[in-house]
């Protein structure tokens, strides 16, 4: 006899086997068909990879419209204001222009010829060319805002010795004296600094180039002051000139507005050391590095390249106005170090100096053992710490030094003595001469920064 009960209970423990398979395989196929469609959306050629692609692109395209409307309504304006044809924009015109636009941007002179803008939102950077209008960039494309570093936040200078970040904006601190620096941006203070701003608050960028901050408290006493030779004051700046009349069309313009810095800040920066040059021929301002010899001030008193007359090599004036863009600083400007900087520094070096009354073994009159002297060749930058005044090196001795300041109508100054020269004879404060197209071993530059 059949039992049903147990017919029953078998076919229902069947149909249960049956259920939880096909429940499985269906998992299976749900899962299989998730992980399709997840690599679909998120993959590498993904539709939301493609999407942020696309965003990204429509973004640029959209900020290069703003910067092509921006400098197109600039040329427009000028040539119907009957200016040349071949105009030439301003970074700050360019600025104003996209903020009339509404454009939160940061435009800014990334050398003579280019202008860099920042849009602040997407940290998307181009590169236009001034005379042209050509856009290229980003140089952060894909929109994405990098990962911010850890920045500076002390107050005096000590602290942010301690911290050894940089700032992220320009700030002024305090030194241990209670007197103020400003540090830029992304610059922090080196740590072999000394704490007070009359020892020497050494400051140091990105790329480990390092400046001196030099206090001018009066104004009034930023100006040229005869130097010496032999010990004994010399007689030669009733034939010079800063800036010079004559000189390429936008100096007087610069001294003005470093002056006016340097009054508004109560100081600039002067190179740590000579300006050196790195393994691929790039300017450093660096210890132990080979000094930037053998350059011309220029082509001529008014043309600044250097290149045609002087068989290539560019100008020091050239180099060191470049150096701040190349380096990327905000808010800073590089130059040639002027001569009334100079005689600022020999000023912080001893206060006797305006007065031409230094002590016979001042440093300023007299830089005997404080400087590369009586050699047979330049030695590297920052070679000896005897080399240092107020944590500056090398202005005495090892290679001449390029200033702004013109001789006469026909040279241009360098200060500071060379190798093969005694340190009596020709002091840290000595000024000589030379044509702007002249070169050799023994001659070379500073770079100075104004805020």
């Amino acid at each position: 006899m059949i039992n049903i009960t147990n017919l029953r209970k078998s076919k229902t423990e069947t149909n249960k086997g049956i259920t939880l398979i096909a429940l499985v395989i269906t998992i299976i196929v749900l899962l299989i068909l998730a992980g399709v469609s997840i690599a679909t959306l998120t993959g590498e050629n993904g539709i939301l990879k493609k999407a942020d692609t696309a965003k990204n692109q429509t973004t640029e395209a959209e900020e290069k419209e703003q910067i092509n409307l921006a400098y197109t309504t600039i040329v427009a304006d000028k040539l119907h204001n009957n200016e040349r044809k071949d105009v030439i924009i301003s970074a700050d015109e360019l600025q104003k222009e996209l903020t009339n636009q509404n454009v939160n941007t940061t435009a800014t002179d990334k050398d003579s010829k280019q202008i860099e803008v920042t849009f602040n939102t997407t940290n998307n950077k181009y590169t236009i060319e001034k005379e042209t209008g050509k856009i290229t960039g980003p140089t952060n494309s894909g929109g994405q805002t990098p990962t911010e570093p850890e920045y500076n936040t002390a107050t005096t200078v000590k602290d942010a010795i301690t911290q050894d970040k940089p700032f992220k904006e320009q700030t002024p601190i305090a030194d241990s004296s209670n007197k103020t620096v400003t540090i830029p941006a992304d610059f922090k203070i080196a740590s072999d600094s000394a704490e007070t701003i009359a020892e020497g608050v050494v400051i140091e960028d990105r790329n480990g180039n390092q400046f001196v901050w030099v206090p001018v408290d009066n104004i009034a006493n930023f100006k040229a002051i005869e130097g010496y030779t032999e010990g004994s004051l010399q007689d030669r700046l009733t034939n010079c000139t800063e800036p010079f009349a004559s000189g390429y069309s936008t100096e007087t313009n610069e001294y003005n507005t470093m002056k006016q810095s340097v009054k508004d800040n109560h100081g600039f920066y002067i190179g740590r050391f000579e300006a050196g040059k790195d393994s691929n021929g790039n300017v450093v301002v660096k210890k132990g590095a080979n000094v930037y010899n053998n350059v011309p001030w220029g082509n001529a008193m008014n043309d600044i390249e250097g290149t045609s007359n002087t068989g290539g090599k560019v100008g020091a004036v050239k180099l060191s106005k470049e150096f701040a863009s190349k380096n990327n600083y905000t808010g800073v400007t590089s130059t040639l170090c002027y001569g009334v900087q100079w005689d600022a520094t020999m000023q912080f070096m001893d206060s006797n100096y305006i007065n031409g009354n230094c002590a016979e073994n001042s440093y300023v009159r007299n830089s005997t053992n404080k400087g590369h002297y009586g050699a047979s060749s330049p030695t590297t930058t920052g070679s000896k710490p005897e080399y240092a005044e107020k944590n500056i090196y090398d202005m005495a001795g090892n290679v001449w030094e390029w200033i702004m300041e013109a001789y006469y109508t026909d040279r241009r100054v360098d200060r500071g003595g060379g190798y093969n020269y005694s340190s009596s004879n020709a002091p840290v404060s000595h000024r000589g001469y030379d044509k702007p197209d002249f070169a050799c071993d023994g001659i070379g530059f500073r770079i100075a920064l104004y805020l």
